[in-house]
Parts: structure tokens; C-alpha cells; sequence
């Protein structure tokens, strides 16, 4: 099964692989279009059909939005069109798609909450997985909180190999 995380935002952190094997991660940089909404989404769209024509996930979750405090009504139109583009993108082609929490995310993969990436990026680097991004991070966080939750409906522990009392080489619990 090949799981696809994202971290939706101006810059989209994704993190894609079999569930067997792990993630590979990266971002992409969405053009500033100002109030232009569609274009902007029109980016994401095309980009987003791309990785999942070469990439064929099974499941793609996405962190759900995040408003910061001081926020504008087109930064949140652009958010949630983001989320919005994902759920349809993957019923065009027929992927099951979740949303995932930010909070219950970053404790699942640090223990607490908050809104630091480098946190997130510590929890990464104690799975061996070397990004220094706080989007991939997410991204990467998004995908293993998803497949815990795939665990927990199926009854299988694929996401217990990621653990860092399980990676090689590490001798310690979450960070």
C-alpha cells in the first residue's frame, strides 16, 4: 500500500511510500498569485495530478488546516481550497482520502503539541528520516499519524517499525 502525506500550505510538504518501506519526502513552492484563488489552486490541482499519476498512492491524508491568529479571508480561501482540491483529486481517480489533525498529529509523533517544526523535524531525524524542513516534517508526520490510524482499523502494526525504539541504530522511545 503506498500512503502519500501532505502538509497543505504555500509551500506543500508531501511525504510518499509503502507502507513496508517508509516515506520519501519533499516540498513544492505554490506560485503567489494575490487574490487570484484560482490560478493559485489551478497550481496545486496540476501538481498534485501529477505526483499522483507517477506516484499511484492508495491513501492520501492531508493536515488539516491551520489559521494563524492573525489571518486574512483569502489566506483562509486558499487553505481551504487546498483541502478541497485534495478530497476531489483523489475521488476523480478513486483514492481514499482523510483529513488528519495537526494537534493529534504532533503528539502522536512528539508527545505534546505546539507549533515549533523543529520539534517535528527531531521527531523525523529519531526515525532516521533526514529532513530539515518543518513542511516535510509535517508531511512525514501526517503520513505515519495515518498509518497508525490505518493500524488501528485493520488491526495490523505496520506503523510500529517507524517508532524509534524500532529504528535501527536508535535506542530510545519518542522524542
Amino acid at each position: 500500500m503506498i500512503l502519500l502525506g501532505l502538509d497543505l500550505a504555500t509551500k506543500v510538504g508531501y511525504a510518499i511510500g509503502d507502507i513496508m518501506v517508509g516515506p520519501t519526502w519533499g516540498h513544492t513552492k505554490l506560485p503567489t498569485t494575490g487574490a487570484d484563488v484560482g490560478k493559485f489552486l489551478h497550481h496545486y490541482r496540476a501538481w498534485l495530478m501529477g505526483l499522483i499519476s507517477v506516484e499511484r498512492p492508495d491513501w492520501v491524508a492531508f493536515e488539516a488546516p491551520v489559521l494563524p491568529d492573525k489571518t486574512s479571508l483569502m489566506t483562509v480561501r486558499k487553505l481551504q481550497g487546498l483541502c478541497s482540491i485534495t478530497e476531489l483529486a483523489c475521488r476523480d481517480v478513486g483514492i481514499d482520502c482523510s483529513e488528519a489533525n495537526n494537534q493529534k498529529v504532533k503528539v502522536f509523533m512528539t508527545g505534546s503539541g505546539g507549533k515549533k517544526g523543529d520539534k517535528m523535524i527531531r521527531a523525523c531525524h529519531a526515525r532516521n528520516w533526514r529532513t530539515d524542513d518543518d513542511d516535510e516534517a509535517d508531511a512525514c508526520g501526517v503520513w505515519l499519524y495515518t498509518l497508525a490510524e490505518l493500524d488501528k482499523i485493520h488491526g495490523t502494526r505496520h506503523a510500529n517499525a517507524f517508532e524509534p525504539l524500532f529504528v535501527e541504530g536508535k535506542h530510545y522511545g519518542r522524542c
